[in-house]
């Protein structure tokens, strides 16, 4: 928490370090009420970690969810929600606002990485929309998660490998027109 150094060819920008939250590093953390700034400050931490790490190259991107497991982990004893391969139940909504990065052509891997629905599914970069605030959580959504779910391919490791998924949606169908001029 004290310093960051480049290793090897890693990309680095000393203007904008990106560090975890010190809470993560408490070995019993205190309870942060659900919701409140502190909490979506460290959930908005976790997103950021999703921008940098899915932006990397992985040498076996099937592991992408195994790679940042521990870290996951971490943030789960402090934001205390379920963990759904990368996003978190409790702000699914707002986690499931990902897209990839302008630029990033990457085709969709042929093997199964994780559920379409999941930024861990694509190989390249993501951008999330993650910029919300107190406010944001406690507007009215347009649409409610029915059911979520994820299949892990081992039961003892809930914050690794998934081998599907499962999610279903309830929202209002709004007509919608598209005019080309």
């Amino acid at each position: 928490q004290t310093t960051t150094r480049n290793i090897g060819e890693a990309f680095y920008d000393p203007r904008e370090e990106r560090r975890m939250p010190d809470i993560l590093f408490l070995s019993s953390p205190p309870l942060v009420e659900r919701h409140s700034q502190e909490w979506v400050d460290i959930h908005g931490a976790w997103l950021r970690i999703v921008e940098d790490y899915s932006g990397r190259s992985v040498s076996t991107s099937s592991d992408k969810l195994v790679a940042c497991g521990a870290i996951a982990e971490e943030f789960q004893r402090v934001i205390r929600a379920d963990y759904l391969a990368g996003l978190w139940r409790d702000t699914l909504l707002n986690d499931l606002l990902w897209y990839k990065e302008e630029g990033a052509d990457t085709p969709r891997p042929e093997m199964f990485q994780a559920p379409s629905w999941s930024w861990a599914a694509l190989n390249g970069g993501v951008l999330t929309g993650g910029r919300w605030s107190r406010a944001a959580l406690q507007r009215g959504a347009l649409a409610e998660v029915v059911r979520c779910e994820v299949t892990l391919e081992d039961t003892a490791l809930p914050f690794g490998q998934v081998t599907g998924g499962i999610l279903t949606l309830r929202a209002v169908l709004l007509r919608c027109e598209i005019r080309i001029e």
